[in-house]
């Protein structure tokens, strides 16, 4: 019911129905001149074809060609949209060459990928059946999209393993039915050891990690689901009535009539833009496609109340949703940082390291561990003060530290800051004094602690908070914090 207003699906469903009509088209052509006329007459007709087709669209849809640009140059340059892990290429991580996101998608199949191809191509250009050279092309096309973006790999798995399965049986057929000649007796010990180094080379590493993922949940957290139970129940329908989530619009028959815009929305990152629709029923500011995200993102890094409200009021924002993710924590171990606050600076514009940076702190050993730094713009962050801090008001006394540090090279020629001291003073002005006093840039205020602020933060006045799901993530500052909280957004 939404297509006249969701031009992704339009172009979805005009393109399966022109790929449909052309592949029929084509088919009867092949059949109509392959008996009578030159080899090279189909290819012609079919090129001919395709130019009309285009033109045609063209004629019919102009925005058709903006749209497929920005398309092409979506995949081929996405910019800022490399911050978002799927989109990064097969060999990359994190800017920097690796094998490492290749071996745990595809394993060992990976290596066979280049000879099951040229076995393939060999097959086609000896004459093969034109089922192997559409299951070549379409292999290509998948595999170039995914080293482009690792986020192909859904469509080029399948491929992957079907080449791989190809090598394998190609050369237990090698050793099956021309080595084993040589020794019958041993024909069949011999296809029983291939098959089983086939099982330890392909299946078997492929095991734990299909049983890792199938038991992971990829889909909404309980606390999400609770979340949206609440927002759909306890705030006004922005639209007047419920009967407008169902209806038909845009232009579109139905009781409704034409679509008009809500009377407030849903303050979120793009992560969970669908969950807002499709489970809050609300609407959200900015959603998976990433629409929405450039806008979004300045409100989470805002530095001060007043910029966040005047984001907040000119997008329509009457309640602002953070999950705990959406934050910077330390992982595990307390070697990561991991979180969704990069992205989100990225996306404003801002660099990440302005806010928050990987130092190294040296045993008595002498090991160089990495320590997470929080400078006083992450703790002032929208983001953090909501999330963490409830935004309430916080005090900073006696826990503004003062990071001495030293710049060494690593083996591999790479610059890392390494803490040589530790100061801790009664408030930041008094730390912001002696940082200035002693004009070294080797001097740095910050916090050790996400959730011990290093500057003293004030009250968040016009955003309230009105939701906080059940699991409680962490404690700090004598308060819980829960995994997803919601806050209205107070008009004057």
């Amino acid at each position: 019911p939404q297509l006249g207003s969701a031009h992704w699906a339009r172009y979805q469903i005009v393109g399966l129905i022109a790929c449909v009509s052309a592949s029929i088209i084509l088919t009867l052509l092949s059949w109509r001149l392959r008996p009578r006329t030159h080899r090279l007459w189909f290819p012609l007709v079919m090129l001919l074809s395709v130019m009309v087709g285009v033109v045609g669209i063209f004629t019919v849809a102009p925005g058709t060609l903006g749209a497929i640009r920005w398309e092409i140059t979506r995949f081929l340059n996405p910019s800022i949209e490399t911050t978002i892990q799927e989109v990064q290429p097969l060999f990359s991580l994190d800017g920097a060459f690796s094998i490492d996101r290749a071996w745990r998608m595809f394993t060992t199949s990976l290596f066979l990928v280049i000879p099951a191809i040229a076995m393939l191509l060999a097959s086609v250009i000896r004459g093969g059946r034109p089922s192997q050279t559409l299951f070549l092309i379409w292999t290509l096309i998948v595999l170039i999209a995914t080293l482009q973006q690792n986020r192909y790999a859904y469509y080029a798995a399948t491929n992957v393993a079907i080449l791989a399965a190809a090598v394998t049986v190609e050369l237990l057929r090698w050793i099956g039915h021309r080595q084993a000649q040589r020794w019958k007796s041993w024909r069949g010990p011999a296809v029983s050891i291939c098959g089983t180094l086939a099982f330890l080379g392909l299946i078997l590493p492929n095991l734990s990690p299909s049983i890792a993922m199938a038991g992971r949940s990829v889909g909404m957290h309980d606390d999400w689901f609770s979340a949206m139970a609440w927002l759909r129940t306890h705030t006004p329908e922005p639209f007047g009535s419920q009967e407008y989530y169902n209806g038909l619009y845009d232009g579109m028959a139905g009781d409704l009539g034409a679509s008009r815009l809500p009377d407030y929305s849903v303050l979120s990152w793009w992560d969970y833009g669908y969950w807002i629709i499709n489970e809050g029923r609300r609407v959200p500011n900015a959603n998976p496609t990433q629409a929405g995200a450039g806008d979004v993102a300045p409100f989470f890094v805002a530095q001060t109340g007043m910029e966040a409200s005047e984001i907040a009021a000119s997008l329509g924002a009457r309640y602002v949703i953070l999950d705990c993710r959406m934050t910077q924590w330390r992982g595990t171990h307390d070697t990561e940082n991991t979180g969704k606050l990069a992205s989100i600076a990225t996306w404003a514009g801002i660099d990440p390291e302005t806010l928050f940076e990987t130092y190294y702190t040296r045993s008595e050993d002498g090991i160089l561990k990495p320590v997470v730094v929080y400078y006083p713009a992450f703790y002032r962050t929208m983001c953090v003060r909501m999330l963490l801090f409830g935004g309430g008001k916080v005090v900073a006394r006696n826990t503004t530290d003062v990071i001495t540090f030293a710049i060494e090279t690593d083996e591999n020629g790479r610059e890392m800051k390494v803490i040589e001291k530790v100061e801790r003073f009664g408030s930041y002005l008094q730390a912001d004094r002696f940082v200035r006093l002693a004009g070294d840039r080797s001097r740095r205020i910050a916090g050790l602690d996400p959730l011990v602020t290093c500057v003293s933060l004030d009250r968040l006045t016009r955003f309230r908070q009105v939701y906080q799901s059940p699991t409680v993530v962490a404690s700090g500052g004598g308060r819980s914090i829960s995994f997803v909280q919601i806050f209205e957004f107070v008009p004057r």
